[in-house]
């Protein structure tokens, strides 16, 4: 039998989350993402975003391609940086 384990973190600005005043941005939710997975998963993972879930969880492969094994993006855009640079990051196996 296959355990998974499904984790949905709210980036900050989102849904319940407090609305502080911070500048975000891409960087922001990229590494709030990037802390998450190393903090709370403690291991490389699939990520799955929708709009800009998807377009941040991109980055986030992009960035830091040793924490993530693969990605579902839904709805998003990828940038003309993020789409020139070397794709192996959307190869999953």
């Amino acid at each position: 039998m296959i355990v998974l384990q499904v984790y949905a973190p709210t980036f900050p600005g989102y849904g319940r989350s407090e609305k502080q005043s911070l500048a975000y941005s891409q960087e922001l939710w990229r590494d709030f993402l990037r802390d998450f997975v190393l903090e709370v998963v403690q291991r490389p993972v699939v990520v799955a975003g929708n709009s800009i879930g998807g377009f941040i969880s991109a980055s986030l492969a992009a960035d830091y391609p040793s924490l993530v094994e693969g990605g579902s993006l839904h709805a998003s855009q990828i940038n003309s940086e993020l789409a020139t640079m070397d794709q192996t990051w959307l190869t999953c196996q």
